[in-house]
């Protein structure tokens, strides 16, 4: 658990630098859910956290994500942490 922990100092001091910062965590859906569990625990700070499915559109090299399901919440001017399984 310490990599965890260290982790999520690491996103406290990157992206909540104020004490009014607030981060919106998306999480793709599957391999994602069980770390994301553990991630959340590890970040001290209020956050909140949505689901999304993405897949990969065929054809190009750099494999560009389509979101699948539309994100249930407003992202713009949100600090955005996307959690995506390995």
């Amino acid at each position: 658990m310490a990599p965890l922990t260290a982790l999520g100092a690491l996103i406290e001091r990157r992206l909540l630098a104020g004490p009014e910062d607030d981060l919106l965590v998306l999480a793709v859906l599957g391999g994602s859910t069980v770390f994301l569990a553990d991630l959340i625990r590890a970040i001290e700070r209020p956050i909140r956290f949505e689901h999304i499915h993405v897949t990969y559109e065929e054809g190009g090299g750099d494999r560009p994500l389509a979101i699948i399901f539309p994100i249930p919440v407003g992202v713009d001017g949100e600090r955005v942490l996307l959690v995506k399984d390995v």
